[in-house]
């Protein structure tokens, strides 16, 4: 007899069970309890139940039954919506009439039928191989389950579907604690509903009256009642001549990182040879797959992992009904939608410990965030989805195109960025990630427009319209009009004009006009009107250039810093960038001794790895680096000095007198930087590209032979270079 769960009820002894809160015993005599009959604890009362012929109670602990969490059947039954657990559907019927029961009644117990504990034994082997760590957080649990299973499928023979069934289970009585006998003393088995529970504020009946399943046809034998599931060594298998995937049978590199993390989780299928070796029918990727790791973990002196299997004995000889079942078994399997994918990801990783979800992230090929970047990923429509999924977009990339989905053209320009990190090879996504910040900053740019117009409608000031080819604008700056008297106008004594409004220039400030300066009396300041000039539109074209690499500029230092971050955070900093930071330091240019005058550290801290750069000191940060990692620590003040020195596009130069821009003419030693951070991100597999307005500016500074090379590195703390550089620093 099973034990009880726990409750208000112990058992003090054989054939006794007493009740906790009158301390009243009853014995074989006063309770007996027959054969076909099994004791739980149903809404607080001990009863009897009779069972069925073949079927099974199921009695969860409070502990163990959490189905929000994961952890229950009721998620094992709910994968079944999004994998293809099950084929018949009477199966898929069963299953989801039992998750109604196990919703509505989560504490239990329930009593289950033979067909009902198939199908839930099936849904946590699919439960078990997607999300490994559930099975292991209650393994008693989950093999009372599977034992209750082994019971009924040994017990009971196949039920005729026409044999009639019960409808419900029935209950003799159950033991009043003020009382030392049952209420109820027949044994004439009287037939009593279970009692009804309250649920979301309904009355419904106990799902314990509805668990028996009345089969609805006669079931065909499942491949698991024909071939047991032996353990076999991956190099025993070959691929069956029978198997009917002739094309794209090679595993993937996705397959094969899964396999060497977790192993082949559900049973292959093969038929026994002649010759001592296997023939894999289904299967046959997973199977390479477990040969290529255990090759790995051969040459690693790592133990191999065996192979579970379903020896067909039964299709030796019957090539016909095996090619069959192979073709059935390959056309049946339908890829998750993108949605799917990612839904499925989101949930079985949020609901795991930190080991167990670095171990199923590793086996996924995503990262850490995993389960945000899902969450995030979903915002995409499905048309969407499956174009970034085709385009070779990871679920970090395209979590990120969701982010930066409402800019125009985001989607084509980050697939060819990505295929522009294809094409230089090495798994880089240097491109991707300069693109990205031109996109952020072009979103940034259009939501400090959109702020200006939302405060703008607030204050009830009209924003005036472009104006169409053709058209004729009467609108008119304020500073090109005056008052009926000649007065000047300005922003405070137009207010309360009819027509005051106001056009936005390029950083999005307002120039304040008046709709119809001659409806409502103002008069046009006389000048003499210029035709425009082929001069007039040259500056209109250098004004949107210089606005526009302006802003790409700004926007390069993101990618460039985390580059910066990565190195300084990395177990060994190149030989290259110690050196380079080793010479700015002794040679000491004059913008590298004012930058450490100024004392700006926000920068230095972010590049050191500060989770707040604005409260947390440098030194702080520093004092967590191992010895050996001094020179992480000086390569970062280095470039912290040039990330501040180049921060802003537009500079004051004093040697020319006049302003510069960083995008067209860097001094050698800023360029120097940049060529720095481009070489190393093409030696760490193009993990860091230089933006194209970065490009631009460090053309002329390039190298052409050797000789340049050197020379150029030798020269670049020279008088001519410094004073360059200070030109820059004085700004």
């Amino acid at each position: 007899m099973p034990s009880l769960p726990r409750g208000p009820l112990h058992i003090p002894g054989p054939g006794l069970y007493a009740c906790r809160s009158g301390g009243t015993q009853a014995t074989a005599t006063t309770f007996p309890v027959q054969s076909d009959e099994r004791l739980v604890v149903l809404a607080g009362v001990l009863q009897a139940l009779a069972v069925p012929d073949g079927h099974q109670v199921i009695t969860p602990t409070r502990r163990c039954h959490a189905p929000h969490l994961g952890v229950g059947p009721a998620l094992a039954l709910r994968l079944s919506r999004t994998q293809p657990v099950y084929r018949r559907p009477e199966d898929i019927a069963t299953a989801e009439s039992l998750l109604a029961v196990l919703d509505a009644d989560e504490q239990g117990p329930w009593m289950l039928s033979p067909e009902r504990l198939d199908v839930l034994t099936r849904a946590m082997d699919a439960r078990s191989a997607r999300l490994p760590s559930t099975a292991r957080q209650h393994p008693d649990f989950d093999a009372a389950i599977r034992a209750a299973h082994t019971r009924s499928r040994a017990l009971t023979p196949r039920l005729n579907p026409l044999t009639p069934q019960p409808e419900f289970p029935q209950f003799r009585g159950y033991l009043d604690p003020q009382k030392e006998v049952p209420i109820m003393e027949s044994r004439g088995r009287p037939t009593f509903k279970a009692p009804p529970i309250r649920h979301y504020g309904k009355e419904k009946e106990s799902p314990m009256a509805t668990a028996v399943s009345t089969p609805t046809s006669t079931p065909v034998t499942p491949e698991e009642d024909i071939a047991h599931v032996v353990v076999l060594d991956a190099a025993l298998l070959v691929r069956d001549e029978c198997n009917a995937r002739e094309h794209d049978t090679e595993p993937d590199e996705k397959l094969i990182g899964s396999v060497k993390e977790i192993g082949v989780e559900e049973p292959i299928s093969v038929r026994p040879r002649p010759d001592g070796i296997y023939g894999v029918f289904k299967g046959w990727r997973r199977a390479q797959a477990a040969q290529v790791a255990n090759a790995t973990a051969e040459a690693e002196g790592r133990p191999v992992r065996p192979v579970k299997a379903y020896v067909r004995q039964d299709l030796v000889g019957r090539d016909g009904w095996t090619r069959f079942l192979s073709l059935v078994e390959n056309d049946h399997r339908e890829g998750m939608s993108a949605r799917d994918t990612l839904r499925a990801q989101e949930l079985a990783l949020i609901d795991m410990s930190e080991v167990d979800r670095r171990t199923a992230a590793k086996a996924l090929g995503v990262g850490r965030n995993a389960a945000r970047q899902a969450k995030t990923a979903q915002k995409l429509d499905d048309a969407t989805l499956r174009r970034a999924t085709a385009g070779g977009m990871d679920l970090e990339q395209t979590a990120q195109l969701a982010e930066v989905s409402d800019v125009r053209g985001a989607e084509n320009r980050l697939l060819r960025a990505l295929q522009r990190d294809h094409e230089d090879g090495g798994g880089g996504r240097g491109h991707w990630d300069q693109e990205m910040a031109l996109l952020r900053a072009e979103q940034a740019d259009a939501a400090a427009r959109a702020k200006v117009v939302e405060e703008l409608k607030a204050a009830g000031i009209p924003l005036l319209r472009t104006v169409g080819y053709g058209q004729k604008d009467p609108s008119r700056p304020l500073a090109e009009l005056t008052t009926g008297l000649g007065a000047p106008l300005s922003e405070d004594n137009h207010k309360g004009c009819p027509g005051h409004s106001a056009r936005l220039d390029e950083e999005h400030r307002p120039i304040w006009h008046c709709a119809d300066p001659a409806a409502h009396g103002h008069k046009a300041r006389p000048k003499p009107k210029q035709p425009k000039t082929e001069e007039d539109e040259r500056r209109a074209e250098e004004r949107a250039r210089t606005v526009a690499c302006n802003r790409a500029w700004k926007a390069a230092a993101g990618p460039r810093q985390e580059f910066v971050k990565r190195l300084v955070r990395g177990k060994t900093l190149p030989e290259e960038a110690r050196q380079f930071a080793q010479r700015i330091v002794l040679d000491l240019p004059r913008f590298y001794g004012k930058w450490a005058d100024k004392q700006r550290t926000e920068t230095l801290a972010l590049l050191l790895g500060a989770t707040d750069p604005q409260k947390e000191a440098p030194s702080q940060v520093a004092a967590g680096f191992p010895k050996n990692r001094l020179a992480n620590v000086l390569f970062a003040q280095v470039a912290a000095a040039f990330e501040d020195d180049i921060r802003e596009p537009k500079q004051f130069d004093t040697a020319r007198g006049t302003h510069v821009c960083l995008w067209e003419s860097p001094s050698p030693l800023q360029a120097s930087y940049l060529l720095l951070l481009e070489s190393l991100g093409q030696a760490d597999n193009g993990s860091y590209q230089l933006s194209e307005v970065a490009q631009q500016a460090v053309a002329s500074h390039r190298p052409t032979t050797d000789a340049d090379s050197d020379a150029d590195a030798s020269t670049s703390t020279s008088t001519e270079a410094e004073a360059d550089s200070d030109a820059s620093a004085d700004a």
